[in-house]
């Protein structure tokens, strides 16, 4: 199954037109109720289908034909895989994502039905576990939840290009024979202990490096505890927030044992993010500044193009889900939030933006 960009997938939503069909279907094979001749999964759309054909506007009828049969032709050659399937379908595109976590099970045909994926791809952004000891650095990446990249470093001091370790001098009983041998034992351990701090930079630049490439949005440090706060020190200024924890884990743990280990660390980093971000937005509404809050104020401001983030609750209804839709058609970021910030969001008018400008007061 390949990995979802987030970026290439907002991207392809945005360009979806109003009358596109949209399915979040619940396909996980392993699930009894999808392994017979006629899965559930199946079931569940084919009246999904015939519920959206009896609803079918007149105006909308041609574009739904070629909707639907666009959709048996994918179904044909279907074969399920993965958790859910989001699928979205258009008169003349269509695109379809596989996801390893179960989603409930959703359907409309009018404006792409965005929300509920980019809640998976925000719920489960990409990060990352390092676990370092003296000798030893793995690197793990993960986003939904699944393992990406495994990677290894070892200190072998065959890597390092060095003079051969020195022989130590025959006993031979003469004064000060002790003490040079005691100076040549001294120097060889401050030479391995020069390499081993190289190894870390090594390995700090190796975790700066992946980070970037894989747009990693936190990272947790494990193993050794005093190893993985002094690679946390090496890291460059500008990538150590992304370090929101130091854990024990262990350097055999499988990669699924890893992830369950540290997910919720990674949750309760993003509630706490989500929380700070409702609080700023809300404050700067209520003292007036370049911030709104409400359904008819936020989609005011979206038709003038002077959002630059949205923020909503999740879940959403199909009428908030429109607003997600046309924000990523004026190229405006959203951000859906969910526990206490969700809640605080919903109280203070159920939707709030961050705005390029004021529009001046008559």
């Amino acid at each position: 199954m390949s990995q979802l960009d987030a970026t290439a997938v907002r991207q392809t939503l945005a360009g979806f037109g109003s009358n596109t069909l949209t399915l979040y279907l619940d396909i996980n094979p392993a699930a009894s109720v999808n392994q017979g001749t006629r899965p559930a999964w199946k079931i569940w759309t084919k009246n999904a289908i015939k519920e959206i054909d009896a609803a079918v506007d007149e105006s909308q009828r041609a574009d739904w034909e070629q909707v639907h049969a666009r959709l048996d032709d994918f179904l044909d050659n279907y074969s399920a895989q993965g958790r859910s399937l989001a699928l979205f379908v258009g008169p003349d595109d269509m695109a379809s994502y596989t996801l390893p976590i179960t989603m409930e099970p959703r359907s409309s045909f009018g404006p792409p039905l965005v929300t509920p994926l980019l809640w998976a791809l925000e719920e489960y952004a990409r990060y990352m576990i390092v676990m370092i000891d003296r000798e030893k650095v793995r690197l793990l990446t993960a986003s939904l939840n699944q393992p990406e990249t495994d990677e290894k470093m070892h200190f072998e001091l065959d890597d390092y290009d060095f003079a051969e370790r020195p022989q130590m001098p025959p006993t031979s009983g003469q004064p000060g024979e002790m003490l040079r041998k005691g100076n040549m034992r001294e120097a060889y351990e401050d030479m391995i202990d020069a390499h081993r701090q190289r190894f870390f930079r090594d390995a700090a630049e190796r975790v700066m490096e992946v980070a970037e490439a894989r747009d990693v949005h936190g990272m947790v440090l494990g193993g050794n505890e005093e190893a993985a706060h002094h690679l946390r020190e090496l890291l460059h200024v500008e990538f150590r927030p992304l370090v929101i924890d130091v854990q024990p884990i262990p350097q055999h743990l499988a990669d699924h044992a890893v992830l369950k280990q540290v997910q919720p660390a990674f949750l309760k980093h993003e509630r706490a993010k989500e929380n700070e971000m409702v609080d700023r937005v809300l404050d700067v509404a209520h003292a007036g500044g370049k911030a709104t809050i409400g359904m008819t104020a936020v989609e005011r401001a979206l038709d003038e193009q002077r959002v630059e983030m949205l923020l909503l609750p999740f879940p959403v209804d199909n009428a908030t889900d429109a607003l997600a839709y046309k924000a990523l058609r004026n190229n405006a970021k959203i951000e859906l939030v969910g526990g206490e910030a969700a809640q605080k969001l919903t109280e203070a008018g159920g939707v709030a933006a961050n705005l390029y400008y004021e529009l001046p007061t008559s």
